[in-house]
């Protein structure tokens, strides 16, 4: 869940205006933080944005041990009203990270009262990358169908820096 040693239990915690009203269980099963909870906010008012921020149990290690974050802050985001409180929201949003260099999405689904949960991301786009003669581009991908070109690997390239600046959904 965040840089360093060991696989440290992480949870999430929704607020808005400025009061935490749910707390995920922890989780350390896998790399990737995995919550499976639903809940319903029942006093939600409507207009206010929602937080979402990630923790762990353990305290990282920060430059500026106090500059007002706290300590087992892994990343947060702050999602406008206009973005899920009429027709839901199903995506991922990039979280700001309290370490730089590190770049994160959460993947989110939020239903609004008396409507069904928004469809998923169409997982296929269309791409073009331009690259400078002797650049790699860092891509395994898988042609066998003769049809489609899939990409099964990530390498450092060209790709490594178009997946940096694109939005989760755009990335390969």
């Amino acid at each position: 869940c965040t840089p360093g040693l060991g696989k440290p239990e992480c949870y999430c915690v929704v607020s808005y205006m400025d009061t935490d009203v749910f707390k995920t269980g922890p989780s350390s099963d896998s790399a990737d933080f995995l919550c499976r909870e639903e809940v319903q906010l029942n006093d939600y008012v409507r207009g206010e944005p929602l937080e979402l921020s990630i923790f762990t149990e353990e305290a990282i290690w920060s430059p500026c041990p106090n500059d007002g974050i706290p300590a087992n802050l892994v990343g947060r985001v702050t999602i406008p009203p206009d973005v899920f409180q009429d027709d839901g929201f199903n995506g991922d949003l990039p979280l700001d990270m309290r370490d730089p260099d590190v770049r994160a999405f959460l993947r989110l689904r939020i239903k609004p009262e008396g409507k069904d949960y928004p469809p998923e991301p169409f997982p296929v786009f269309g791409l073009t990358v331009r690259r400078e003669p002797g650049t790699r581009f860092g891509v395994d991908i898988d042609t066998r169908d003769g049809k489609n070109l899939y990409v099964i690997g990530i390498k450092r390239g060209i790709f490594t820096q178009y997946n940096w600046n694109a939005r989760a959904e755009k990335q390969l």
